[in-house]
């Protein structure tokens, strides 16, 4: 064993025994891509409900009800197949492993969430008074909040006031 703390041997090396918790060292690095999903789609979920609000409120007061439902449909269908999304895509990627044998799963759960989304939005648009636009609004809504979420921001700096 080395006496220098830079060493992986070392108890003082951040990575001393990460061996012999899990041989592969994939569990740390799988429980910080699960947390960082996570966050990330608690962030969209805040952005999207405020924005979202803001939006729907002055919707009700300039256009009315139907384009306000409209909006509340759209961000709620797109916030679900986003949340979906992710956590099965990050799974699969995660545990790349776990579906080689079973290649069919994932490509067949990304092609029946087309079809059922679309189902979805043509019950809505059909038997509710939602406006077509107000959906757009609605999808548009998430797919700012998520690309906000995901935008690095900038580091800050130690020392600075």
């Amino acid at each position: 064993m080395s006496n220098h703390p830079e060493h992986p041997e070392h108890p003082d090396h951040p990575d001393h025994g990460a061996d012999e918790l899990d041989p592969n060292g994939n569990e740390r690095e799988r429980a910080s891509a699960r947390a960082a999903r996570s966050d990330y789609l608690r962030n969209v979920g805040r952005m999207t409900a405020a924005v979202g609000l803001v939006v729907s409120i002055l919707a009700w007061l300039v256009f009315g009800f139907a384009l306000t439902l409209g909006v509340v449909f759209g961000a709620a269908m797109t916030l679900l197949n986003f949340w979906l999304l992710v956590r099965v895509l990050g799974e699969a990627v995660e545990r790349v492993e776990d579906y080689r044998g079973r290649t069919w799963v994932l490509p067949v759960a990304l092609l029946l969430k087309w079809p059922v989304t679309l189902v979805v939005l043509a019950l809505v648009l059909r038997y509710t008074p939602a406006r077509p636009e107000g959906v757009i609004l609605g999808v548009l809504i998430v797919l700012l909040c998520a690309s906000w979420a995901a935008a690095p921001r900038p580091s800050k700096r130690q020392g600075s006031t």
